[in-house]
């Protein structure tokens, strides 16, 4: 459960940067794309994801090492 976590959390930031980079190159071109849309919404469902696996882990007594992770 700890590997999947980490894998929704590095698919996260590479969501993040793909709808970041995508968007300020169409706000460059001033053309609006229907894949940034799309591609930020994936990333906020990932985020989502994430919180729940997060809160699950938690719920099962995993703790993480450190204060600063929750």
């Amino acid at each position: 459960m700890v590997t999947v976590h980490v894998v929704v959390g590095a698919a996260l930031l590479e969501l993040a940067l793909a709808a970041g980079l995508l968007g300020a190159w169409c706000w460059y071109r001033v053309e609006p794309s229907p894949r940034f849309w799309q591609v930020l919404r994936a990333g906020q469902a990932a985020i989502v994801l994430q919180v729940l696996l997060g809160a699950l882990l938690l719920a099962l007594g995993k703790r993480p090492g450190d204060d600063l992770h929750i």
